[in-house]
């Protein structure tokens, strides 16, 4: 098992389960797990006894002792159908406790998946977008769900394997009790069995991890090919798209194959282990000259407590095994986790007027510095830039709106008094409406309430009516219509417009538009210009395009 106990403590610190609480609630847990164990070992030994040696009142079984003095001290009667009830008694109360242990564990699994997913989810749309701008999208979704639920099963077989550990444990003493020599024959025709077990789960472990390596390429194959649904149905590739979106699959289902009948291989033991030791035992007599049947109490006592013994040491090798197979999952959930949180910016509470830009430069990576103009952008009049694509449209934008930080220069957000403010300390309230506009499946409602959740219909109405979108949307049917996922159900300038609508209901100071005119025809563009003039008169209108048009506007042209 290739595990890294850094890894293993940094989620569980990150989804809080090194609080007091948890430490006591697991406590809890391994005394319910001893209590259980106890209660069924030593109800099967004194009924055991009860069987094979009566009840006389005279008992030389130390369990039996132990409940006639406690019956004597209730002012009980101790007979024969007296500790047969307290027998029964202690059947019920391990029935109990096993209900406490089972729910334990069953609320555990829930809560661990829950936190773990919720955690996972919240550092990839909290993390830097300098880590996150490469993200395979597919493999972070396989990872926030299946990975997720994979380690929190990690988890519970730790805290499952420790419990079988426990009960073998004490199972193994009730077995002294009843005789050393049966208990040590027993250990030592197990230990090439351990020994065993021990190599098989360090092949399955090789093969865990070939099996998430390959899931979540899996993942991301499918996720891509999904997202570009529509292109495929285009093209017609279909075939070829099932093949490479498939691609994964028969080394996935291989390594799945080994790794369950390895599984299987570790529970044949349960089965195979009663055959050794009774095989055991009938050398110990060969050699001892003595007979079968002068062993009839310890095969009999051997036989109950062995039966529970290997039961425990089931529990203990299953969940190993579970621990070997999902472990390969917390190497994904980490790298996820660990994702370095964006520097928060105090958010601009004045009304910005200006965006100035002073000097900036910005680097991807180790490539070489992109030098842009000093620019001052105002309220009053769109601001256009133009360029072929690569030329750095995009990324000016995205240093403009405080998503990247320059690597040289500075970039000002000046406010109604004058006052400047840093974008390496402060963002203005920003509306972005990116190239490829991701609306939401939902209501228009729920789209623009995504933006601010306290707009009530006159205000949507009013930002619908600014991006001129208004008419469009009455013909839908109203804020209740729905659209489907991303707004594939709307057309481009429908999807845009009911992008602009959506970062108005944020009501932003400063506005960008990236490629919003194209692919419109030329009366769409002119309608769309006009929205943007207007918009301009109250916001700092950012457009970026590589559409050759006539403007009487501000403009700079990258790439020249």
């Amino acid at each position: 098992m290739n595990l890294h106990f850094n890894e293993v403590r940094y989620i569980l610190k990150k989804c809080h389960f090194l609080k007091i609480r948890w430490a006591l609630y697991t406590l809890l847990y391994y005394i319910g797990a001893l209590l259980t164990t106890a209660l069924d070992g030593i109800s099967l030994i004194v009924l055991l006894d009860l069987i094979i040696h009566g009840f006389d009142g005279n008992t030389d079984s130390v369990y039996l002792q132990a409940i006639v003095a406690g019956l004597k001290e209730l002012s009980i009667e101790p007979t024969f159908l007296s500790i047969y009830w307290v027998i029964i008694g202690g059947f019920f109360a391990k029935s109990l406790m096993s209900w406490f242990v089972s729910a334990f564990e069953g609320s555990f699994l829930a809560i661990a998946r829950r936190n773990i997913q919720n955690q996972a989810f919240d550092s990839a749309l909290q993390g830097d977008w300098e880590i996150l701008r490469t993200m395979v999208v597919g493999q972070y979704v396989g990872t926030i769900t299946e990975e997720a639920t994979n380690t929190a099963k990690f988890f519970l077989a730790f805290i499952r394997a420790i419990y079988g550990a426990i009960g073998l444990s004490f199972y193994l003493f009730l077995a002294c009790s009843i005789s050393i020599q049966a208990t040590l024959i027993m250990a030592f025709v197990g230990l090439p069995c351990l020994l065993l077990l021990r190599y098989i789960f360090k092949v399955q472990a090789g093969f865990s991890d070939k099996f998430v390596i390959e899931r979540q390429a899996f993942y991301s194959d499918i996720t891509e090919r999904l997202h570009s649904l529509f292109q495929i149905k285009v093209e017609g590739s279909i075939d070829y798209h099932v093949e490479k979106g498939l691609q994964h699959q028969n080394k996935m289902t291989n390594h799945e194959f080994a790794v369950a009948y390895l599984q299987a291989a570790v529970s044949s033991f349960n089965g195979f282990m009663p055959a050794i030791v009774l095989a055991a035992f009938s050398l110990l007599a060969y050699w001892t000259g003595a007979s079968l049947t002068n062993f009839t109490y310890i095969l009999a006592g051997m036989g109950v407590i062995g039966s529970r013994i290997l039961s425990q040491a089931n529990i203990f090798a299953a969940n190993y095994g579970n621990m070997v197979t999902f472990s390969a999952s917390i190497a994904p959930v980490y790298k996820v986790l660990a994702i370095s949180r964006a520097f928060h910016k105090e958010l601009i509470q004045k009304k910005i007027h200006t965006v100035r830009l002073s000097e900036v430069e910005y680097a991807f990576s180790n490539s070489s510095l992109i030098p842009y103009p000093n620019l001052t952008l105002n309220i009053g009049r769109p601001f256009f830039i133009f360029g072929a694509s690569g030329s750095g449209k995009t990324t000016l934008a995205n240093l403009i709106s405080g998503v990247y930080n320059p690597s040289q220069g500075e970039i000002f957000y000046i406010d109604e008094n004058n006052r400047e403010y840093s974008s390496f300390r402060y963002k203005p309230k920003v509306g972005y409406v990116t190239q490829d506009i991701q609306l939401f499946r939902g209501s228009i409602r729920e789209n623009l309430l995504s933006y601010n959740e306290h707009a009530d219909d006159d205000m949507l109405w009013k930002y619908l009516q600014q991006a001129g979108a208004e008419v469009f949307i009455k013909n839908l049917g109203g804020l209740d219509a729905l659209i489907s996922e991303s707004g594939r159900s709307l057309s481009g300038g429908e999807r845009r417009r009911l992008g602009i609508a959506r970062v108005l209901a944020a009501e932003p100071d400063v506005l960008l538009l990236d490629e919003v005119t194209v692919g419109l025809d030329h009366e769409k563009k002119a309608e769309l210009l006009v929205t943007i003039d207007k918009l301009a008169e109250e916001l700092v209108v950012v457009v970026i395009t590589h559409d050759a048009m006539e403007i009487d506007n501000d403009y700079i042209i990258m790439g020249k």
